[in-house]
């Protein structure tokens, strides 16, 4: 059983934004992520051994949000997707191989989609068409189905 947790602190505008683990009881704080940017939604391998998150390239006006992973110290943060769309809250799949996350590739719709844990593989899963969103996968793990929340337009 992992004995701590991860948690995102962030300054009054949101700009520094970090990942830290923390002691399951509140000590301990260790800045992981230790970024230049604003890194965001932290996900644990199901092995505990790394960890998926998002990380805003960009600006607040001009965002570029991409998907990243790294160790579970911190080291090896490596870049996962490198496209034009806004990607967001990466979710590990039960066996570790796989990740889904959202992506918005305007401002009114957005898709899910599941990638291999090294970024290869990329494939959307719902393929809206602007008039559904749907956000924040997370796996069913019983069938490794992915529960998708669906926002009408």
């Amino acid at each position: 059983m992992r004995e701590n947790c991860l948690c995102v602190r962030h300054g009054a505008d949101f700009a520094n934004t970090q990942i830290y683990v923390v002691n399951a009881n509140g000590t301990g704080q260790t800045n992981i992520s230790n970024s230049a940017y604003a890194d965001y939604a932290p996900s644990w391998s199901p092995d505990g051994r790394k960890i998926a998150f998002y990380r805003n390239l960009g600006t607040a006006d001009s965002p570029n949000r991409q998907i990243f992973v790294m160790n579970a110290d911190g080291t090896g943060q490596t870049q996962l997707t490198n496209n034009a769309g806004q990607n967001f809250y990466p979710n590990w799949s039960p066996d570790g191989t796989r990740i889904a996350f959202q992506t918005y590739f305007t401002n009114t719709y957005a898709d899910i989609y599941i990638m291999n844990a090294d970024g290869s593989g990329v494939t959307n899963i719902t393929n809206h068409q602007a008039s559904y969103a749907s956000v924040q996968p997370n796996w069913y793990k019983p069938h490794y189905r992915i529960y998708l929340p669906t926002i009408l337009r």
